[in-house]
């Protein structure tokens, strides 16, 4: 018996071995399918020694996957070391680039990372990089981010022209929705989203048309933000303000939530990110004659949303940005639609 963890259910390592196709697999495929079947660890080890050439095996049709990247997906930490110590690669990516490294990341399997690391020097496995996706370290990064407590001052709230702190709780309760200033996932969700994501979907981090080093300097000194009402009747919700000085063509705010392969409702759904129940500031900014317009950057296999002032902002501006005409935003508003020289200004900053 295998002394497996357990996995995530969306893990469909059952649909990509099937076990009524395992004798039309090919011989160089056993391996795999007796880990995701859980033979006897003894019989692992007889085939291993067998077919040695075959520890490494990886086949398109099977997603590139390794016998040991089967091992980190499943949690099956004896087949893993079985072959770790007869020539098995932990460095191999699969059809996604992704290491053995990274799929025990995913399921959170610490004991199989340690196991992984005896076998590759710990710099080299912190250089185990993907195209899209980022580190394995990357990865435990994004679980493992908490949503503020309730006593945490996550932000600035504006009332009568005066800006004062305001704590998780008290934006739930003015808002209805969880503070959150990072992308939030589950390990589910995000092999959810692998898993249906087409090649021809990737998005080259350099073909992006805001850089990664403009993402990383707003996340090292991101401007400060309020969120207000103009007045209390006020038909748009909350408005979000600059509280300091901004130059033209720098990142404001993102427009963060919880990342979804399907949207669960319209509103607040943007490019995969939901920001009804889970969300920062930007998923806020509303809808009119924009100071600030939207491009997309990947950064470390996450694709994120920024919000860029198009001139240069004073202190207490209302942030506003075009929605567009079939927005999901704010459902609940009406569409500004732009004059003619709200859409050149809109036309140039694009």
């Amino acid at each position: 018996m295998s002394n497996s963890v357990q996995a995530p259910s969306m893990y469909p390592l059952g649909t990509i071995f099937p076990e009524k196709d395992y004798k039309r697999a090919g011989s160089e495929m056993v391996m795999h399918y007796w880990v995701v079947l859980d033979q006897p660890i003894e019989k692992i080890k007889e085939w291993v020694k067998k077919y040695p050439e075959w520890v490494n095996h990886r086949d398109p049709k099977f997603f590139n996957l390794t016998p040991l990247a089967v091992c980190a997906r499943k949690g099956n930490h004896a087949a893993a070391r079985v072959f770790l110590d007869n020539g098995g690669d932990p460095t191999l990516g699969d059809h996604k680039e992704w290491t053995p490294f990274h799929h025990a990341a995913v399921i959170e399997d610490k004991d199989m990372l340690k196991l992984l690391k005896e076998k590759v020097e710990d710099h080299a496995a912190k250089r185990l990089l993907t195209h899209h996706q980022g580190t394995y370290e990357d990865f435990q990064n994004l679980f493992s981010r908490r949503l503020p407590l309730p006593k945490e001052i996550v932000c600035d709230y504006r009332e009568d022209g005066v800006v004062k702190p305001c704590t998780a709780k008290e934006f739930r309760e003015r808002t209805g929705a969880i503070f959150c200033n990072h992308p939030f996932i589950t390990p589910q969700e995000f092999i959810k989203l692998w898993m249906n994501r087409e090649d021809s979907e990737e998005i080259d981090p350099r073909s992006t048309l805001l850089q990664t080093d403009e993402y990383e300097r707003y996340l090292s000194h991101p401007p400060r933000l309020s969120f207000g009402k103009e007045s209390p009747s006020s038909p748009q919700g909350y408005d979000v303000y600059v509280e300091q000085p901004v130059k033209a063509f720098e990142v404001v705010t993102t427009y963060e939530g919880a990342l979804e392969s399907e949207p669960s409702q319209i509103e607040y759904f943007m490019e995969g990110i939901n920001g009804k129940k889970i969300r920062n500031l930007g998923p806020m900014v509303n809808d009119g004659f924009p100071n600030c317009f939207c491009r997309k950057v990947v950064y470390k296999g996450i694709l994120h949303l920024m919000l860029v002032a198009m001139k240069d902002l004073k202190s207490g501006e209302k942030l506003c940005w075009n929605y567009g005409i079939n927005h999901g935003v704010k459902l609940d508003i009406p569409h500004i639609e732009l004059n003619s020289e709200a859409r050149l200004c809109t036309f140039f900053a694009h």
